[in-house]
């Protein structure tokens, strides 16, 4: 639905989930409202954010609140 996982958390609003299909996904994320992001499990493969190597993989700014799970960083 969304070409990066960045422009799904960039849609999202307060307080929504972001379920992001299993894969690997390349590139730094941050997140700047409070919401929660969930990996899935397909055929074995897990969720993996995969950061550019340049800075933190996930930032989350401040006075925000974000639940990650089940995605490996």
């Amino acid at each position: 639905r969304f070409s990066s996982v960045q422009a799904a958390l960039d849609a999202a609003t307060a307080g929504d989930t972001v379920t992001v299909c299993s894969g690997v996904y390349k590139g730094n994320l941050t997140i700047g409202k409070n919401l929660t992001l969930i990996g899935t499990r397909g055929a074995g493969q897990a969720t993996v954010l995969e950061g550019s190597g340049d800075s933190s993989v996930v930032t989350v700014l401040d006075n925000v609140t974000a639940t990650i799970r089940s995605v490996t960083i």
